[in-house]
């Protein structure tokens, strides 16, 4: 949807045989990828490149999806065991949420495509697992598969809390972050009358800069109220009487 934003969480899962698969996967917040997932069998690494999370809790949820990466596993190997699948194959899995731009309720996602093609989908507002509609593959391989994800709390209401709360939740504080104005540091050389070139650090958001550059080539009168700290450097608050261009470089 235009203007919405999105936190989306891929993983592409290729099985040799029922006992060799390699995970590959992402998760993206708005243009960003905040988390990688690599590796095969047990050896999966699984990294958080944005700090959406405390390293304690990033701890939990690590240990949380190498759980889900193995009961994934489990499950491959049970379907193929009670109804046969043709291997090599490849799943992929899509999920995640969105919130439009217009206040409306979070759309959340859980969406698996076997070998290229759509196979099943998490139904939010039921709390279910459906088949795709076209139904490209056996009656019986989608029978099974649905009775094993719709059989336990943990594949519908445990998955629909982390899609509601935990996906909506990053969502939500990332769309609050770039809101906001983005501090911006800045180094003003000032030539003050003591024959002396100070360098003074001060934080401003970005719309001040805006502000600053209008006044270049304007003579401003200089403010200034000043003191000695204990380390014998010059605090102060100035306002510059030169042309604010000469002096303003941005870190």
């Amino acid at each position: 949807m235009e203007g919405s934003q999105s936190f989306i969480i891929l993983q592409i899962s290729h099985f040799w045989d029922p006992s060799s698969v390699q995970f590959w996967g992402n998760a993206s917040l708005g243009d960003s990828i905040t988390h990688t997932l690599e590796g095969s069998g047990h050896n999966i690494t699984i990294q958080q490149l944005k700090p959406l999370e405390s390293p304690e809790r990033w701890k939990q949820t690590k240990e949380h999806l190498l759980n889900y990466l193995n009961e994934f596993q489990v499950l491959v190997q049970l379907v193929n065991k009670e109804r046969g699948v043709a291997f090599p194959l490849t799943l992929r899995c899509s999920l995640g949420c969105e919130l439009p731009p217009d206040g409306q309720d979070a759309h959340v996602f859980f969406e698996v495509a076997l070998n290229g093609s759509s196979f099943v989908s998490f139904q939010p507002e039921k709390v279910l697992w459906s088949a795709s509609p076209d139904q490209s593959h056996p009656p019986e391989l989608y029978n099974f598969t649905l009775k094993q994800l719709n059989n336990y709390n943990r594949t519908r209401f445990e998955l629909l809390e982390f899609l509601q709360d935990t996906c909506v939740g990053f969502l939500k504080q990332y769309m609050h972050r770039v809101s906001k104005p983005v501090p911006t540091k800045f180094v003003l050389g000032l030539v003050i009358w003591m024959d002396e070139l100070l360098l003074y650090s001060v934080e401003m958001d970005s719309a001040f800069l805006q502000e600053c550059i209008l006044l270049v080539n304007r003579k401003i009168n200089l403010v200034m109220s000043a003191r000695w700290n204990e380390g014998k450097r010059l605090e102060a608050e100035i306002l510059v009487r030169r042309p604010l261009s000469a002096y303003v470089t941005v870190r």
